[in-house]
């Protein structure tokens, strides 16, 4: 049995009859015969029912095509890996990327590429990454760089780390004096926060409810700008994701925040984390998997350029998905930090966020 054999007789069960698998194959149809029959010699018996319309599989046949289709792909796959380098992968990969990392990622990305692998095209689009998520599902994008909720990232999400869901205000606010604020104090806060549908809106509200809350959502907010404009003015407090690395927080909150403009406190009881992950669809071929490779090496690298003290980066590049849901979604039994109690309704007439209307 031999490479060619396999193709053969895959061709015969893919076309029908052997005729059409030797026009397929630009084969004699006395060189498809030969070649079937020596494949069946060696398993000792026939795998394909010759009538007058074509051919069927035998019983033999039916328990032994699946594993051909199955050893000539492992040998497709070996063939390309010996053949692969630098000059010969190519061609087009789309990638869609999370508005929270994509401006210092992309030119990152796309130089490594093209110095690397100068036959590769990529198309990049950002975007929020339920919307990433989506478009990879249906098959539009070929990898997606996204922020996954805990427990909701996969066995083959490569986990590059960790954003907090957090409550984010004005800096001189005295309500975000503190570290961490309990998820039952946003019942009396006007809140900002992404429409739906968005995998953090229905995670809160799931938790609202499950608290017998009644959150007030004042602001439905999806892009960056109306972000940055209704905090200045201060309309509200906004729940969202922010990174723990300052390398990949680069987003218009993060910059924001960087600044020293806004204060973003950590949700808690329960905590509610993000994870960024490079994900791609399976068999998408090696080009696909290249550009996956360099997403998770260029933000590895970032994660590792910045600044911020390496206990506060959360890196989980090495934990396994169960390992980072069973971590970051669980409810730690830690105690809070010592800050006084305070009012937010007089925090807000303090900063100039409006009262809310009860």
């Amino acid at each position: 049995m031999d490479f060619v054999q396999l193709r053969v007789v895959l061709e015969i069960q893919s076309a029908g009859s052997l005729s059409k698998a030797a026009m397929r194959l630009d084969k004699s149809q006395t060189f498809v015969s030969r070649s079937l029959a020596d494949f069946e010699r060696e398993f000792g018996g026939r795998i394909f029912y010759r009538n007058g319309r074509g051919v069927v599989p035998t019983e033999l046949g039916e328990r032994i095509l699946p594993l051909v289709q199955e050893m000539a792909g492992i040998l497709d796959r070996m063939v390309d890996n010996a053949a692969a380098s630098p000059l010969t992968i190519g061609g087009g990969v789309k990638i869609g990327v999370s508005t929270s990392v994509a401006d210092r990622f992309v030119p990152r990305l796309f130089t490594e590429v093209k110095r690397d692998f100068p036959l590769i095209r990529l198309q990049i689009e950002d975007g929020e990454s339920s919307e990433i998520d989506s478009a990879l599902d249906r098959g539009e994008i070929d990898v997606a760089v996204l922020l996954r909720n805990g427990s909701t990232v996969g066995p083959k999400d490569d986990p590059i780390c960790v954003y907090d869901i957090c409550l984010v205000g004005p800096a001189h606010d005295p309500f975000l004096n503190r570290s961490e604020v309990l998820f039952r104090e946003l019942e009396d806060l006007p809140l900002m926060i992404r429409s739906e549908p968005s995998l953090l809106r229905t995670t809160v509200n799931s938790l609202a409810a499950a608290k017998g809350m009644s959150l007030m959502v004042e602001a439905e907010v999806n892009s960056p700008r109306g972000i940055q404009l209704l905090l200045e003015s201060g309309a509200g407090y906004l729940i969202a994701p922010v990174g723990r690395n300052e390398a990949l927080e680069t987003c218009a909150l993060g910059k924001l925040i960087q600044a020293g403009t806004v204060k973003a406190v950590r949700i808690c009881d329960p905590y509610l984390t993000r994870t960024l992950v490079v994900a791609s669809n399976p068999g998408k071929g090696q080009r696909v998997s290249t550009v996956c490779d360099a997403a998770a090496k260029v933000l590895q690298q970032l994660m590792l350029s910045s600044d911020v003290m390496a206990e506060e980066q959360h890196c989980v590049s090495t934990l396994g998905a169960s390992a980072i849901a069973a971590t970051f979604m669980a409810d730690p039994m830690e105690e809070l930090s010592a800050s006084p109690a305070i009012d937010p309704i007089a925090a807000m007439t303090k900063t100039g966020i409006r009262r809310p209307k009860r």
